[in-house]
């Protein structure tokens, strides 16, 4: 494999990647993949400290959205991909969450596929004014498998087919028979064979970094301790990132830049950038595909 992209590298070949998907999405049995699965996988920079400039990396799996990169408000913050697989790399980190965007394509590839988290947007909490705390977005480029005409591979039915583009290409795709690898046509398999990875989709990490992350922790679970006193339901989320999305400059990036907050890592020259905010690459963010709900199917 030599295929490769500013933010992607193919370290798999399609036949042999798709049986490693077919056993992550399996029914029959809580899998975990195995090693020879993590060590093919290549480990890139997540993000970089502005504090002491130590990376934080991680083996992460970009050849296709099949790899298990849903998006959900219900998160730590531990890990970007997998916590397992991942090196922190210093004391600073204070937290990292992730957002995919579909960049207005369905995923033909799966039956289903839940994301609640699209478009970037920062905590505000993370980031006081006085607070010496600072956040790095970077993005990676996830790809999904094609044929040389186009069509897409489909995790589910393991067959090339026509590529979704709107609501009624959505419903269709109920109907469609779920087949195991094992009854993949041997026409399917040829295409296999030739396919490549195309990138369609964006991942976006956003780190937090402090001088004194544990401070920070601390004072947001007693805030949310505060908050639900008396009330016996009342489950605090640490990462307010829904009590975030409303809030005033959450999704106004070029805003955290302007105040010194906000930096972005380059994976092409691997630096990390600040101001002039002309240059942030990341100023106009959005995600079409939200207009093709409900995007659970």
């Amino acid at each position: 494999m030599n295929q490769s992209f500013a933010n992607f590298q193919a370290t798999i070949p399609p036949l042999e990647y798709v049986v490693y998907i077919a056993q992550k999405r399996s029914k029959e049995r809580l899998y975990r993949p195995d090693d020879s699965y993590w060590e093919r996988l290549p480990a890139y920079t997540i993000s970089r400290c502005p504090i002491c400039q130590v990376d934080y990396t991680g083996k992460i799996d970009l050849h296709s959205l099949g790899a298990g990169w849903s998006t959900s408000h219900a998160v730590s913050g531990k890990s970007f991909f997998s916590a397992e697989h991942e090196h922190i790399g210093c004391n600073h980190f204070l937290a990292v969450q992730r957002f995919v965007n579909l960049n207005g394509m369905i995923p033909s590839e799966l039956s289903g596929y839940t994301a609640q988290l699209h478009v970037p947007f920062v905590i505000p909490y993370f980031l006081k004014p006085k607070q010496m705390s600072w956040a790095v977005i970077r993005h990676f480029d996830i790809c999904r498998l094609e044929s040389a005409d186009g069509r897409v591979y489909c995790f589910h039915t393991h067959a090339f087919e026509p590529p979704m583009t709107t609501r009624a290409d959505m419903k269709t795709s109920t109907g469609r028979n779920q087949r195991l690898l094992e009854e993949r046509s041997a026409e399917d398999t040829e295409m296999l064979t030739d396919a490549i990875y195309v990138p369609r989709y964006t991942a976006y990490a956003i780190t937090y970094y402090a001088d004194n992350p544990k401070r920070i922790w601390y004072n947001r679970a007693r805030f949310e301790q505060r908050y639900g006193a008396g009330d016996s339901e009342h489950r605090g989320m640490i990462m307010a990132t829904m009590e975030s999305m409303r809030g005033t400059y959450a999704y106004d990036l070029s805003y955290w830049v302007q105040q010194g907050k906000l930096l972005w890592f380059n994976p092409v020259d691997m630096t990390l950038h600040t101001a002039p905010v002309e240059e942030f690459p990341y100023r106009d963010i959005h995600d079409d595909s939200l207009s093709l709900s409900p995007m659970y199917f």
